[in-house]
């Protein structure tokens, strides 16, 4: 007995064609449905990421340095006029004294000039 499936495929020949072309289409649409598309593009992009190295790894030491300045503790101070403890980097100093804000620092001369 004949099967009609070879019978089918073999009477028309773009039929194989089309049955591959399919083939890979599911085999990809499972590949992405697993992740194993997404593992094997990011193994890529590392390896390429990794043969190009020199200039990358550069730049990511300079960056370092730069993570750890930041990271440097900042004096906290208090405020002349209300005491509430503020950054240096943020206060104003005026006469000698350290300010929270530009209106403490203007309200501490305005009490003071009168």
């Amino acid at each position: 007995m004949l099967d009609c499936r070879l019978v089918i495929a073999h009477s028309s020949p773009g039929f194989g064609v089309f049955l591959k072309l399919i083939l890979i289409v599911l085999l990809l649409v499972l590949l992405i449905g697993f992740g194993v598309l997404g593992i094997v593009l990011r193994g890529l992009f590392g390896l390429a990421t990794m043969l190009r190295g020199g200039a990358s790894h550069d730049a990511r030491v300079g960056s370092a340095d730069a993570s750890r300045d930041a990271n440097v503790p900042e004096r906290v101070i208090a405020c002349a006029r209300c005491g509430v403890h503020v950054p240096e980097s943020e206060g104003v100093y005026a006469g000698g004294e350290f300010f929270c804000c530009e209106a403490h620092r203007r309200g501490r001369e305005d009490a003071s000039g009168q």
